[in-house]
């Protein structure tokens, strides 16, 4: 999976957006992502994902875009959430405890992501400035099953797994990758 965030300048539902995030996505084989966190069937099964963004501008309510593009199969995310980087830092495992929100899909908690394909949050008021980091963190109770997924190799970011739901979780504790 691949995320990006999605702003407007003028603070409305983003229509057209501004990508967050470098859009260089390709399929990325889950046998070398750290082992705790796949399975002969399943990569990230019980596991938390957590990545930092670069937001270039500000705005004041802004949309995740969350990438299935490369997947071999169905990506379902259980839960989701959205926060600022301690420090305003890339690729750190913490997250600060306020302002803290949950993000929903069409109103749901979670959604799945047909392989192929994106989905977007709904629009979430969460003020962020020019130049900032958030950070994401998703919960994949079943994981993806196979070990095809879509990744992101020139992120320049580091991105933490840990075992279990671990999305409001103001510090992780264990897995890192760079570059995925």
């Amino acid at each position: 999976m691949d995320v990006n965030a999605t702003t407007r300048r003028d603070g409305k539902s983003p229509s057209v957006s501004i990508c967050e995030s470098p859009t260089s996505q390709s399929m990325f084989n889950g046998s070398t992502l750290i082992p705790t966190q796949t399975s002969s069937s399943a990569v990230f099964n019980d596991a938390t994902v957590r990545q930092t963004l670069h937001m270039s501008i500000g705005a004041d309510r802004i949309r995740i875009q969350i990438s299935n593009t490369f997947g071999g199969s169905d990506l379902t995310i259980t839960a989701a959430s959205i926060g600022l980087s301690p420090g305003g830092k890339a690729g750190v495992s913490g997250i600060a405890a306020s302002p803290l929100l949950g993000l929903t899909f069409k109103g749901a908690a979670s959604v799945t992501i047909p392989k192929g394909t994106v989905a977007y949050t709904d629009p979430i008021d969460f003020s962020v400035k020019a130049q900032s980091m958030i950070t994401v963190s998703m919960y994949l109770a079943k994981g993806q099953s196979g070990n095809s997924i879509t990744g992101h190799p020139g992120s320049r970011t580091t991105s933490w797994y840990q075992s279990g739901n671990h999305i409001n979780a103001t510090t992780m504790s264990g897995s890192s990758s760079a570059h995925w």
